[in-house]
């Protein structure tokens, strides 16, 4: 959030020729309640969305990961076979259709419609943008920050953007092993990782802008 609250004090000053939408959601290990919240209050027309960048575990790292790229290995080292990425990339992001299932009031007339409707969805887009995997590990190696392309780097709300055929990308550090435990607290938070971070995410925005110009 303090990554969040930086660059958006920046960019008020700064201005952008785009609109810049800075989001902290609630409930990403719930099921992705928040960000699944989002998208049912608001109209989101995904070709009007130049990319979304998702940061997680940013206050501690040896190095970045990347994702979602289905052609690069997961946390375990493994990769998928010729036959199991075709697969992946005609599923999308089917691993979490439960979730938007569970957003179905019960009560609702139409409800047989919203069910078929939510069945006969594709999912969204399985992998993140090649252009956008690309760019954040150019701006990375320019900044020397160790930074390679993963397979679900970790767990996070990039999840219901690509859902929604929105081209996004997270950027996860690695190497923390304190993250979800009773020490990850603000007192293991460094300086260093925190600055890269935000260096990072700043050129990356600097970037995407002067495309869009």
């Amino acid at each position: 959030v303090g990554l969040l609250l930086e660059l958006a004090r920046i960019f008020s000053k700064k201005g952008s020729p785009v609109t810049l939408r800075f989001l902290a959601f609630a409930g990403t290990e719930s099921g992705l309640e928040g960000s699944i919240t989002y998208f049912l209050a608001h109209d989101i027309e995904p070709k009007n969305i130049v990319a979304a960048l998702e940061f997680n575990r940013v206050g501690a790292f040896e190095k970045i990961l990347i994702g979602h790229d289905i052609d690069a290995a997961n946390l375990e080292e493994l990769m998928l076979d010729k036959e199991e990425l075709e697969k992946e990339r005609q599923k999308g992001q089917f691993v979490i259709r439960a979730n938007w299932v569970r957003t179905i009031n019960l009560g609702d007339v139409n409800i047989i419609d919203r069910i078929n409707n939510l069945l006969k969805d594709p999912c969204g887009l399985a992998e993140s943008p090649d252009m956008l995997l690309e760019k954040a590990k150019s701006v990375a190696k320019s900044l020397d920050i160790k930074a390679e392309t993963s397979y679900y780097p970790c767990v996070g709300d990039y999840y219901s953007f690509l859902y929604k055929k929105i081209p996004t990308i997270i950027i996860c550090g690695e190497g923390n092993m304190l993250a979800g435990t009773p020490y990850d607290t603000i007192e293991n938070i460094k300086e260093s990782s925190l600055s890269k971070a935000a260096a990072l995410a700043y050129q990356l925005i600097l970037e995407l802008e002067s495309e869009k110009k």
